[in-house]
């Protein structure tokens, strides 16, 4: 799966603050989900997916999985 960013932001005062907005090709929502579970804690992040536009914002807790995602793209 190939993943290309769009965005990343960080929103205070929230409890999942790093955000990261990318757009996904060769792949399914399904794939880059099952990748995020196998990577990082379900506790720690939260994907939304839009299938129409083939893209996912992804919500992490920690700054560190965040920097990690954003090192893989």
């Amino acid at each position: 799966m190939e993943l290309s960013l769009v965005k990343s932001l960080t929103i205070d005062n929230v409890k999942l603050p790093y955000a990261v907005v990318v757009i996904y090709d060769n792949g399914s929502d399904k794939e880059l989900r099952k990748q995020l579970i196998e990577r990082y804690n379900p506790k720690d992040f939260s994907c939304n997916i839009n299938k129409y536009i083939s893209t996912a914002t992804v919500h992490f807790r920690n700054e560190i999985d965040a920097a990690d995602f954003l090192m893989r793209i």
